[in-house]
């Protein structure tokens, strides 16, 4: 009978001396798994990548006579190019194309927007 008083004091003494141990790991292991689950996966790094707007303005215009006697109007355009993107665009190309002819072709390879 006092062995057995004695086998059962060690257990509760080892239960009470392990069991926050055990409590406090699956506690943490629970909360490292909830937080990857709740962090986004595209948080980590966003991609950088330029984004381009365009914008043209009529500066001047007027009518004009072809050689084949016919009228055709003569517009002056401002194109501007803006970039609100978090990363620089090279090699940038504008072509202006009118009833799907290229009418003008903006290239500077060393143009940086």
């Amino acid at each position: 009978m006092r062995g057995l008083v004695i086998f059962l004091i060690v257990v509760v003494v080892l239960v009470i001396c392990i069991a926050p141990f055990t409590l406090w790991n699956q506690i943490q292991n629970f909360l490292s798994q909830a937080n990857e689950r709740l962090t986004p996966k595209n948080s980590q790094q966003e991609t950088a990548r330029p984004q381009l707007a365009v914008n043209v303005k009529e500066k001047s215009s007027y009518w004009a006579t072809t050689a084949e006697d016919l009228s055709e109007l003569v517009s002056y355009l401002a194109v501007s190019v803006s970039n609100f993107g978090n990363a620089s665009a090279e090699n940038v190309k504008i072509t202006t194309i009118i009833d799907g002819k290229t009418q003008h072709r903006i290239c500077d390879p060393f143009a940086a927007v």
